[in-house]
């Protein structure tokens, strides 16, 4: 395959890769948020926690087993994963929070 082609394959493998964990993600959220009685949530701030913990998966462990090869596929440095691993935390309890002090 050229790699025009390959590329074209792998945004749909991106898109996927979203609308599926988003699916998951979502499901299990809500089921959590339910669960502890919470009844009212931001799910702006909490769909930005999915797509950062999604965007740290893609980029360490999924960018490497795709269609489209590249030289410049590396993945995040710890510094840069743990940074947006706490603010997709922060993010996600802040989107519970938010309501309740409101």
């Amino acid at each position: 395959m050229n790699k025009a082609l390959q590329f074209i394959i792998e945004i749909i493998r991106v898109f996927l890769i979203l609308f599926i964990g988003l699916l998951i993600l979502g499901y299990v959220e809500q089921k959590i948020i339910k669960l502890l009685g919470f009844t009212e949530f931001n799910w702006t701030l909490i769909f930005i926690a999915d797509l950062l913990l999604i965007y740290i998966y893609y980029k360490n462990k999924l960018q490497f087993t795709g269609w489209f090869k590249s030289t410049h596929n590396k993945a995040l440095s710890k510094s840069g994963t743990r940074f947006a691993l706490g603010a997709a935390i922060f993010c996600f309890i802040l989107g519970i929070v938010t309501n309740i002090i409101l």
